[in-house]
């Protein structure tokens, strides 16, 4: 056995909501913590002896007793192929009234590879504490358009069939219309008979067994996410905790074998419309017995149990449920007139409740989905509250303690809790604080106990100074992650796209983002500082040249693209300037980088073809201009075959492809001929001289000397 038991016990006023015969006494449920370390567990399950099944979401069963021990090895592991995460995972078991002959049960789960809803029978092995995997039989396979709401709650009715809750497909207001859909299992509560195998028969007395408008395994519809619901076992009424969407959490009440109502979803949440259209009148729909506010904190129902241990219980017959967000408890019960009382059992201070179970003597138990197992039991109030006292509402920095008091009773023991958990060592009236949070305290005697409704908040003094560095207020989606700093060194980063101290915009996706830097010192002192940081879509950049082959002889190339801010890179460029001298022959590739932002970059790239056109380009015609002398020392003449023409422009390039001189006419020799070219100032080399004439270019190679 595994997992020893820690008490926690959280004592609270049982206060009247909704009343149908005036205002009850003062009861209270008591929280009693019976497991920790479970691994979100989702369903408590008994089959009739002194073992507790937990259902962990990931797709294991283990087996837990009421010491709070729990067997090492599970009692079903089908985590392989059970699609867990968000609402998905192994949801729901169910044992029929003949699990002791039969050997078999039931799971609800979403499975590989496409997140259907199964509803499977499997045996046990002839070790009672473990189940055969490999006896698996899939009764129905549902698709789910959507990943959330697939209820996932499976009871046995006082009549032997097993219900199964189906949510209505996921997304939100349910756009498909599932709910409503009589040829859907999806939004529905199903009823099948499984005591033949293989497979399942239609029960038949199910409502709509005759009728082919509707599938014939539904007993009711207009359900939105039926996450917990519960027969009471002294009578076989039916209670459904239904999950709202927007404002209002819902509990509707089904008398023992009343089948084919419809809960209205999505014509209607709690008492209000929601939407219409296609819907009938009002009148031909169910509403529920109570609902709960989203204005108070309230976010998702999770349906629970009867109480129906002791007849002598002031909450005898009231069905528990509890909101997953706020915390908060209540218990709704059906009165001999047949009218419904809600009263408010429990705000315990901290919440995620998400499931309620029995044992074999019908205690009530609850599980969180942070891996604690509470068990529920009332006791008799002492005071109606605990109230704190306090020296001051900060501490830290230059305030090493809080004194908080609260009333003196005698015979019994005081603990104090801190943001929920107890503090060790604390059993007096008085409390020397040394750290923030929310106080809580409560008093427990043989006779009587007492609780604080509302916690007291002790507040951290801040008094550093704390700031963000070299955080940038811009950046791109396709940059690098950035590291961030922040001073003083050593605190810790919060924030969408934030790992750790580094930022990662394909995290963070499109938008402008918070990043918080926290730091706290050894002696407690704190502070912080908030940033935003605006990632933006990759910049754009165009390449706007289009160039032609050009020869390896031939003049530097400028480049043109926008935005006009970025750079060139690739083989003979320089600046905005591409030179075929250097590149060389051959096709080469040239990249336009546009960096608006520090990580943020935008690309265009063409290709650039060069060749050598020293005896290509003029086979075909020759030029009229010849150079000489070559080589040469300081003075060069351009001699035309032609009278009276001369060449338009010369230039004069080294062998890099660099202009060295431009001559847009030197010294006109004999008859207008010729041109004198002063070369005294080249260095020795290989020049290339270009003549432009007539939309034609001309190349001489020569060598200085």
């Amino acid at each position: 056995m595994v997992y020893n038991s820690k008490l926690l016990w959280i004592v609270v006023l049982f206060l009247s909501i909704r009343t149908g015969y005036g205002q009850e006494p003062f009861p209270r449920i008591v929280l009693e913590q019976v497991f920790s370390g479970l691994d979100a567990p989702v369903s408590l399950q008994s089959c009739n002896d002194d073992r507790i099944f937990i259902v962990e979401k990931e797709g294991r069963i283990k087996i837990g007793y009421p010491d709070g021990t729990v067997r090492d090895s599970a009692f079903l592991d089908i985590s392989d192929h059970v699609v867990s995460g968000g609402e998905r995972g192994l949801l729901g078991l169910a044992f029929p009234p003949d699990y002791k002959q039969s050997g078999t049960f039931y799971v609800n789960y979403t499975s590989e590879p496409d997140a259907y809803t199964t509803i499977s029978r499997i045996r046990v092995s002839a070790d009672s504490n473990r189940a055969v995997e490999a006896t698996e039989e899939v009764l129905l396979s549902i698709k789910q358009p959507f990943s959330n709401h697939n209820g996932g709650n499976l009871e046995f009715g006082p009549d032997g069939y097993l219900y199964i809750g189906m949510g209505d497909g996921g997304s939100g207001g349910d756009p498909l219309n599932n709910s409503q859909n009589k040829l859907s299992y999806l939004g529905k509560m199903l009823r099948i008979d499984v005591h033949n195998s293989p497979g399942y028969d239609i029960p038949a007395d199910n409502p709509f067994v005759n009728n082919f408008e509707y599938l014939p395994e539904i007993w009711s519809l207009g359900l939105r996410n039926p996450w917990r619901f519960k027969f009471d076992e002294r009578n076989g009424d039916l209670w459904i905790a239904d999950v709202g969407q927007n404002k209002w959490e819902e509990i509707d009440f089904e008398s023992a074998g009343d089948g084919g109502n419809n809960y209205g979803w999505r014509c209607y949440e709690g008492f209000e419309s929601y939407n219409l259209e296609g819907c009938q009148d009002a009148n031909q729909y169910e509403f529920p017995v109570v609902v709960f506010d989203h204005d108070a904190g309230n976010c998702s129902i999770t349906g629970g149990v009867v109480n129906i241990k002791d007849p002598n219980s002031s909450l005898y017959g009231y069905y528990y449920s509890a909101d997953y967000c706020s915390g908060q408890f209540w218990g709704t019960k059906r009165n001999e007139d047949l009218t419904f009382t809600t009263i408010e059992l429990a705000n315990p201070g901290f919440s995620k409740f998400v499931a309620f179970g029995y044992d074999l003597d019908k205690n009530i138990y609850v599980a969180r989905d942070n891996g604690k197992i509470y068990r529920i039991d009332t006791f008799t109030l002492c005071a109606p509250e605990l109230t704190i006292n306090a020296g001051g509402t900060e501490v830290g920095c230059m305030i090493d303690t809080v004194v908080l008091t609260t009333q003196p009773f005698s015979n019994g023991t005081y603990t104090w809790f801190k943001d929920g958990n107890p503090i060790d060592g604390t059993t007096g009236d008085t409390l020397w604080a040394i750290e923030p949070g929310n106080y809580t305290v409560q008093f427990v005697s043989e006779t009587c106990s007492a609780v604080t409704k509302t916690a007291f908040t002790l507040k951290k003094s801040t008094a550093i100074d704390v700031s963000i560095l070299d955080l940038p207020v811009d950046y791109c989606l396709n940059g690098a992650p950035i590291v961030i700093h922040g001073l003083p060194a050593g605190g810790s980063f919060f924030g969408t796209g934030m790992v750790d101290s580094v930022f990662y915009p394909s995290v963070s996706n499109i938008g402008t983002f918070f990043i918080t830097y926290s730091y706290e010192d050894a002696e407690g002192c704190n502070g912080f500082d908030v940033g935003t940081i605006k990632v933006n879509n990759p910049p754009g950049a165009v390449i706007l040249s289009n160039p032609p082959t050009l020869c390896i002889q031939g003049p530097p190339y400028p480049l043109e693209a926008i935005p006009e801010e970025g750079y060139w890179t690739g083989d003979g460029i320089s600046g905005n300037t591409f030179y075929p001298q250097v590149a060389g022959v051959g096709v080469h590739k040239l990249k336009y980088t546009y960096n608006p932002w520090p990580g943020c970059y935008g690309y265009d790239s063409i290709y650039m073809k060069v060749i050598d056109c020293s005896s290509a380009v003029f086979k075909m015609e020759k030029s009229p201009f010849k150079v000489y002398p070559n080589p040469v020392t300081e003075q060069l003449s351009i001699y035309s075959d032609l009278r009276g023409v001369l060449p338009q422009s010369v230039k004069v390039y080294n062998a890099f492809g660099k202009e060295e001189m431009l001559i847009d006419w030197v010294t006109e020799g004999e008859n207008g001929r010729a041109l004198q070219v002063n070369t005294g100032t080249l260095a020795p080399g290989v020049y290339f001289i270009i003549l432009n004439y007539d939309n034609k270019q001309y190349i001489e190679k020569i060598i200085k000397i």
